[in-house]
């Protein structure tokens, strides 16, 4: 009996081992199975957090590209705006330019003509003297020539017109032999004039102290009658006042 009881003993012993081991074995796989998921799963959560920075290091570099982009094409477009400002300054200072040299132009072609206090300007040309000056003259109404040494500023089929001389004597000595004259001046000279009705013409001579030992001589001439006088006549005498002695 005591045999028999020592053989069951040591069956149980042997059965509980191998049940001990088994459930050692089987437990020990199953940890094993979920320390290789755990690292499985933590291989997983490092690569997708490696591969999150990546995409998000993308999309900033995206962004940067577009970000450059953008300031790219606003510094161009600041270049074209400041070209075109640029442009438009140049074309503002070119126009400017041009204007100042019309209007330059445009003074120099006109004549300033004063009829009762009123300014009034009409087309003129400014021409130069052999004789040494310059004057502007009436292009509707005079045309310019030279003969007998006198410029003659003549109106086509009438005997108006403004004459101009120069004689080779002191001012001094020229105005000593002129009686009944008036003083004036012919823009800024000093001069005298006289004046005379002569065959239905209203004479007017001025004499033109040149500064030097020269006299310029002047004569208009111009219909004797209220309505030329304040017309042509006013014309002429602007003509006289634009001589500029040299």
């Amino acid at each position: 009996m005591k045999k028999e009881n020592i053989l069951k003993i040591k069956k149980i012993f042997i059965v509980g081992g191998l049940l001990i081991a088994l459930i050692l074995v089987l437990t020990g796989c199953g940890n094993k199975d979920n320390t290789s998921k755990t690292t499985e799963n933590k291989s997983e959560n490092q690569v997708e957090n490696t591969a999150k920075p990546a995409d998000n290091t993308a999309t900033k570099q995206e962004n940067s590209q577009t970000s450059t982009t953008k300031n790219t094409d606003n510094s161009k477009s600041n270049t074209n705006t400041s070209s075109n400002n640029n442009s438009s300054a140049n074309n503002n200072s070119l126009t400017s330019n041009n204007s100042s040299t019309n209007n330059t132009s445009a003074s120099s072609t006109e004549l300033v003509v004063y009829r009762e206090g009123m300014a009034d300007k009409v087309p003129a040309k400014e021409y130069t003297s052999t004789l040494g000056y310059t004057i502007k003259y009436a292009t509707e109404l005079f045309s310019v020539s030279y003969h007998d040494d006198m410029d003659w500023f003549e109106c086509a089929g009438c005997t108006d017109g403004v004459v101009v001389g120069k004689e080779n004597v002191s001012y001094s000595k020229k105005i000593a032999n002129v009686s009944n004259y008036n003083k004036t001046s012919v823009n800024g000279k000093e001069a005298v004039y006289t004046t005379r009705r002569v065959e239905g013409q209203f004479e007017t001579t001025y004499y033109v102290n040149s500064g030097k030992d020269t006299t310029y001589i002047i004569t208009t001439s111009c219909q004797d009658n209220t309505e030329y006088l304040e017309g042509r006549g006013k014309i002429m005498d602007a003509m006289v006042q634009s001589i500029s002695i040299k």
